[in-house]
């Protein structure tokens, strides 16, 4: 892919990325570390950013995209965490072609920003964004090898501090690929997902919010998340400080506020329209 030339923006500081891990009902995370990327020993087939043995963080802008992505299933337990980076990161966007979003059939389109510079470039592009976005189907892990092969191309070369240097409002930009932004293929390209390197997880991002999940269904057949536990905050040692209840949120006496559903959760805010988070 040498000369190959497009544009993408970087991931801005402050952004909220949502992870979500299966687990036993009876094994609710007690650590930072069971919230984050999956240890050496468990991953043994290729996924969609990384071969066998190497680990990578995978989440998405929406915490609804992640149990899509994860299928899950009545009676599964999951814990959902929310990440925030702290400081800007580069990424590599790579799916977001016409074709990927005709193809998922999506209710966005594109970002103008996708395309490459030349003809050439769009022709590349187009071919890496349809093998990126490709549906795997349980079993057939083996034909991630495409998807890992141009991932590696993607954030493993080094990068040029010079002429990252001279970018436009890159202050602050550390000269080393984070990893790779791509279309949920679970939700028809309407939300986001990331597969980001380790070393960004450790150093540019921080969690303060888990929530521990039950998979219902209701009489009509749909599913239903219950809310059965959530944190909102972590120990210095990593520790998740469950609260063993359910959320609540103060209202000032004479405060006036509304109620919105946001990516599938209610979300509080007061007369000013900040946010009001729940404790």
């Amino acid at each position: 892919m040498r000369d190959l030339t497009w544009k993408s923006p970087w991931l801005p500081e402050g952004s909220i990325v949502w992870r979500a891990r299966r687990c036993h009902p009876r094994d609710k995370p007690v650590h930072r570390t069971e919230l984050s990327y999956a240890p050496l020993g468990v991953i043994k087939t290729p996924q969609r950013a990384n071969r066998p043995g190497v680990q990578m963080f995978y989440g998405s802008s929406s915490s609804s995209a992640c149990l899509f992505e994860l299928d899950a299933l009545e009676g599964e337990h999951f814990a959902l965490s929310r990440w925030r980076t702290i400081e800007k990161l580069l990424v590599h966007f790579v799916g977001y072609e016409s074709s990927v979003f005709d193809t998922l059939a999506s209710g966005r389109s594109p970002p103008p920003w996708s395309l490459g510079q030349t003809h050439n470039d769009r022709y590349v592009l187009k071919f890496l964004s349809e093998e990126f976005a490709r549906r795997v189907t349980p079993g057939m892990e083996h034909q991630y090898k495409i998807s890992v092969a141009i991932a590696e191309q993607l954030v493993l070369p080094p990068i040029d501090a010079e002429s990252l240097a001279s970018a436009p409002s890159s202050k602050g930009l550390r000269p080393r690929w984070a990893g790779v932004q791509y279309p949920s293929v679970e939700m028809k390209a309407n939300a986001d997902n990331f597969a980001l390197l380790p070393w960004a997880v450790d150093e540019a991002m921080i969690t303060n919010r888990v929530d521990w999940l039950r998979i219902d269904k209701r009489a009509d057949g749909t599913k239903w998340v219950t809310l059965l536990d959530f944190a909102d905050s972590l120990g210095a040692d990593g520790a998740i400080e469950w609260k063993g209840r359910l959320p609540r949120v103060l209202i000032p006496a004479g405060e006036t506020f509304r109620v919105t559903l946001d990516d599938g959760r209610f979300v509080v805010r007061n007369s000013s329209d900040a946010v009001v988070e729940p404790f």
